[in-house]
């Protein structure tokens, strides 16, 4: 039989929340499972279907057990995909194992604006089989089904800012006349 290669989504299942300014955020984490032959993922399309602008979210990159398997993109395109080339031309994974993966990206900003990653095309993923030197569809089959992060009807959101304003400790204090400017304290 011909290999292929499953993907699923581990985490989020559910709604979740990051913090502008997080850098290193695991937006998505799914499994890539290698069925009957070793194969190998060659190019992978994500796409970013939540609110966030495209300037929100930079510094892409999939790591297996905290190790980069891809180089870093920068931004996503102009359509919110990030399209991932791997740094040996080629991830393999020998057959009958599970790789979970992990979309690493920084938050730049983005208050209340929504994160959801989808994997909307069977031919958003290249997958070959090593063993027949073939390029076979990503979980074998001719139907699809969109995989996607958290769930179909919830998104991760992104948290409003906060900002915290404190007096110093020897600033100085007294009252100001009214209508007087320029006066000096302390």
């Amino acid at each position: 039989d011909m290999g292929y290669i499953k993907i699923a989504n581990v985490s989020p299942s559910a709604a979740a929340t990051v913090n502008p300014g997080t850098d290193n955020h695991t937006g998505w984490r799914f499994s890539l499972a290698a069925s009957d032959q070793n194969m190998e993922i060659r190019n992978l399309k994500l796409s970013m279907t939540g609110s966030a602008a495209k300037a929100d979210l930079v510094n892409f990159q999939l790591e297996v057990g905290g190790v980069a398997i891809s180089e870093e993109v920068a931004s996503m395109n102009d359509s919110d995909e990030v399209i991932f080339n791997f740094t040996d031309g080629a991830y393999a994974i020998t057959k009958g194992q599970t790789k979970n993966v992990d979309l690493i990206f920084d938050v730049v900003s983005g208050s209340s604006r929504t994160i959801h990653w989808q994997l909307q095309e069977m031919y958003h993923a290249n997958v070959f089989d090593t063993e027949y030197g073939v390029y076979t569809k990503i979980n074998e089959s001719d139907t699809w089904s969109i995989i996607e992060s958290n769930s179909s009807t919830t998104n991760t959101t992104i948290n409003a800012g906060t900002l915290t304003i404190t007096k110093s400790s020897d600033s100085p204090t007294g009252n100001v006349a009214v209508g007087r400017s320029e006066e000096r304290r302390g």
